[in-house]
């Protein structure tokens, strides 16, 4: 038995052995998620920089948390501690570039990039999506056990706007934007300026196509002045806190900084393919504008790095259902987690996307591992833990729940009744 299978039957145990028969939860004794403190979730050092500050009460809602950042670059409204990380590193490379780069380098940047290529390249964050009154629909929906897939990423602008109009909305100029965003990574490509934008991006060890739209207008403005070569960018990024954008596989980081995207566009199709992912599918994620193409690379390796599992193509159709940023990287988080577990715990032998994703291994064990913030014991989670579609042989071990974060205790207790065994404090996938 491998060390990681060892800690699974001894938490167990100890679950065990902790819940006496009067700690019984019963149905319908559910919980309202409760409100964190956000130096709990991501360390008090964090809460404060020169430049930001975390408010301190994380609102969640029974599976992520919602932390709000105040910053001297807009404030940002962010679903996840893992991209919280993300984005307190983010305000720390905009602080490097606003301290190295002349005010006038940023305008005739976003000039350029204006002239060359539209106004895709160069949109304003008039409307950024990560504001309270702009929360994307969140992840809980993975929990059900009918998840809606189908035709999401659309092909053109015309597409939304005949979708919105059909629901009796209206269409705005930041979806433009979004969907305009794809076409603009591959001008910039054409224009010359990929390199430099990769480059910048990798000495601030940021994601070169980031959904932070703030840092995305200067990483394009940037590139555009030193690709012309009105300055000379060679950035001292020491005193930026934090790691790499992507640490899912070093390889992956690689790809991102040193790929032209065109090039990532084609690894993810060769790697989709030997899948078996229909083409029209493939296409259609690679224009997925729910995906940045940071998500879309990791996606393809995580599934490519679990060789011989059945069911892969089962996350490609789940993956085309999303309906937010959130929900794309709930997706490719939980594919990668699982990729990490058929490397490096247990071997599985198939994978699937009931909602959320699992995996069976060799012995016939589900394994349910997903990036959760906090666990709270909800009508939906019940649900869905006692779906027939999960039942296993009731044999402790048999099934098992493991989340980056942590769960409340009544979840603890729920869970363990239920027969499954409940991993917390999983190290992210994606941060």
């Amino acid at each position: 038995m491998s060390r990681t299978r060892a800690a699974t039957w001894a938490s167990a145990a100890i679950l065990a052995l902790a819940a006496p028969a009067s700690s019984q939860v019963e149905d319908g004794a559910f919980e309202t998620p409760p409100v964190l403190g956000a130096a709990a979730l991501l360390g008090a050092e964090a809460l404060r920089g020169p430049t930001h500050a975390v408010e301190p009460e994380v609102p969640t809602d029974g599976f992520m948390a919602r932390f709000t950042i105040q910053s001297a670059h807009g404030t940002f409204v962010v679903r996840g501690r893992e991209l919280a990380r993300i984005r307190l590193h983010e305000i720390g490379a905009m602080d490097e570039l606003d301290r190295q780069v002349p005010a006038e380098v940023f305008a005739e940047g976003m000039k350029e990039a204006a002239v060359e290529t539209g106004q895709a390249l160069g949109r304003a964050v008039s409307n950024p999506k990560e504001t309270i009154a702009g929360i994307p629909a969140g992840v809980g929906r993975f929990f059900e056990r009918t998840v809606r897939v189908g035709a999401t990423g659309f092909q053109k602008i015309g597409d939304r706007i005949e979708e919105n109009r059909a629901a009796g909305q209206e269409f705005g100029a930041e979806e433009a934007g979004m969907v305009a965003g794809r076409s603009a990574e591959l001008a910039v490509d054409a224009y010359g300026r990929s390199d430099e934008r990769r480059r910048i991006a990798k000495e601030l060890r940021v994601d070169p196509y980031t959904t932070n739209e703030v840092l995305e207008k200067k990483l394009t403005a940037v590139a555009n002045a030193a690709f012309a070569g009105s300055f000379g960018v060679k950035l001292a990024t020491s005193m930026i806190p934090g790691g790499k954008v992507v640490r899912s596989s070093t390889l992956v980081s690689d790809w991102v900084w040193e790929t032209p995207p065109g090039e990532l566009y084609v690894r993810i199709e060769n790697e989709l393919t030997a899948l078996g992912v229909p083409l029209p599918q493939i296409d259609e994620f690679l224009r997925h504008t729910e995906y940045s193409l940071t998500l879309q690379v990791a996606l393809s390796a995580a599934l490519t790095r679990m060789d011989g599992v059945a069911g892969r193509r089962e996350v490609v159709d789940l993956a085309l259902g999303v309906a937010s940023p959130d929900q794309a990287r709930f997706v490719v988080a939980s594919t990668a987690l699982l990729a990490r577990h058929h490397a490096e715990s247990a071997p599985l032998t198939r994978i699937g996307a009931p909602g959320p994703i699992a995996g069976w291994t060799r012995a016939g064990e589900l394994v349910v591992l997903a990036p959760v913030d906090h666990l709270s014991w909800t009508q939906r989670l019940a649900s869905r833990l006692s779906d027939p579609e999960f039942a296993a042989t009731p044999i402790y071990g048999s099934r098992v729940l493991g989340i980056t974060g942590t769960a409340s205790d009544r979840a603890r207790v729920a869970i363990q009744q239920r027969g499954w065994v409940l991993q917390e404090n999983l190290a992210p996938a994606l941060d």
